[in-house]
């Protein structure tokens, strides 16, 4: 953790340097994830989007965030509801309405919309930018969220507008498109 924390100290100086550079907010909130500070990653990919909207990797790692932080905000309200209930059951009764109102708002949370939108943000720059790589592990994220979803091709829904014999300008089908990918 002393490395981790000493990377967070630097990234920090540097951002007194550099407060524009996205590469170190995406950087620096990498480092939070390791640490499982996912507030903290959150908002620093979110800066890093909030300077560059094209940045395609601060929409990876911030999707990727959320999904891991709803895993393990689900998994360790599991656990302390578990060891409350069963081991603590006096102060279970003490501060039982205040335990179990966190308890079922972590298990209701679900971040996988936000996880969602911003893979396919994610995807969309990948794709324009050419980055197989990333754009492939994108992709497997978001696979793992919704598994069954996958968005008509470009050349299929134009397929399709034009043996109905629709007029629709293929500007406005690839904003449809676009619309699909992004929604």
């Amino acid at each position: 953790m002393g490395d981790i924390n000493g990377a967070i100290l630097d990234l920090n100086q540097l951002l007194l340097i550099q407060p524009k550079n996205t590469e170190i907010y995406k950087n620096r909130g990498n480092y939070y994830r390791k640490q499982d500070s996912f507030y903290e990653a959150i908002e620093d990919y979110s800066q890093a989007i909030e300077i560059n909207p094209d940045y395609g990797l601060a929409y990876f790692h911030r999707g990727s965030a959320y999904l891991e932080f709803n895993e393990k905000a689900k998994a360790q309200t599991s656990q302390l509801y578990k060891i409350l209930f069963k081991s603590f059951i006096s102060l279970w009764l003490q501060l039982g309405i205040n335990i179990l109102t966190l308890i079922i708002f972590f298990k209701n949370l679900d971040l996988s919309q936000e996880a969602i939108e911003d893979l396919r943000l994610a995807l969309n720059l990948f794709e324009k930018g050419k980055d197989v790589e990333y754009y492939e592990e994108a992709q497997r994220l978001l696979d793992t969220i919704h598994p069954d979803y996958c968005e008509p091709k470009l050349s299929v829904i134009s397929k399709n507008v034009h043996s109905q014999k629709l007029q629709i300008s293929d500007n406005i089908l690839r904003r449809y498109h676009l619309a699909l990918k992004t929604r």
